[in-house]
């Protein structure tokens, strides 16, 4: 079987096989990700140390803190960059102050999930500002019935929607939640690229949120997240439902 490399935008890319023309050269995830200009964007792809490098240009290095293991395989189907694995019990990343979310501001946050059917717990995947509602920027993904809750100004009907995660457990999940703010009307749970619900209503944080966590320091108890992370971001914006889409499947196929 000929194998044939060709020169992506951000890798070169052996195939097996030979294509009747080359395929169109669109970009990878991280370059299209960064296209959108997160405020952070944490690839988690260290292979060793304690520092987590925020990949967009503001700057927002976070901390590896605990039982996380790094250098583990990543999400993305063609890029070799590692992710990490939560332990559940010690493992965070501490984010720094210097990140965070202003008053009113619309959100976005996108990352890639692997939680195993034994690894489902009563577990905070992030927690953005670290303050109860009616500041709350959190979501458990999911919680110990198997719920994904994605809460944002408060855990109400107005701030707060969810899915059932089930079908997405033991397997790498693409999980994007979009809120318009307090201001805004609309908010949403996307999967594998697909809007899985949405609502008409939507809150916010009534003060600025900075700092925070992904998953939770052990002080809080028994509240960590357990499973697999990669690719986490965040956007001061709602992004669209084509965007999500496309940057979900540069994820799983560089030239689809």
């Amino acid at each position: 079987m000929t194998t044939t490399i060709y020169k992506h935008a951000d890798f070169e890319v052996p195939h097996w096989g030979e294509f009747a023309s080359p395929p169109q050269n669109r970009p990878g995830y991280r370059s299209l990700l960064l296209s959108h200009n997160p405020i952070a964007y944490w690839r988690l792809g260290e292979a060793s140390g304690s520092t987590a490098t925020d990949e967009s240009v503001n700057g927002h290095d976070a901390s590896y803190v605990g039982g996380v293991q790094l250098n583990q395989p990543g999400a993305l189907d063609y890029d070799h960059d590692p992710s990490i694995q939560l332990d559940g019990n010690s493992g965070w990343i501490e984010l720094p102050t210097s990140f965070g979310l202003a008053t009113n501001d619309p959100a976005t946050i996108m990352f890639w999930n692997h939680v195993r059917t034994n690894e489902v717990k009563q577990s905070y995947t992030f927690w953005i500002g670290g303050l109860d509602k009616p500041n709350r920027c959190l979501a458990h993904a999911p919680w110990n019935n198997q719920i994904l809750f994605w809460d944002y100004g408060t855990n109400d009907t107005l701030g707060r929607i969810s899915v059932d995660y089930t079908p997405y457990l033991d397997k790498w999940t693409h999980i994007t939640l979009v809120s318009a703010g307090r201001l805004g009307g609309f908010k949403a749970i996307y999967l594998d690229g697909d809007l899985v619900t949405s609502s008409p209503t939507s809150n916010g944080p009534i003060q600025s949120l900075a700092g925070g966590s992904i998953s939770l320091a052990p002080a809080v108890s028994d509240r960590q997240h357990q499973g697999g992370l990669d690719e986490f971001a965040v956007f001061n914006q709602a992004l669209t439902t084509d965007q999500i889409d496309a940057l979900y499947h540069s994820g799983v196929n560089l030239w689809a």
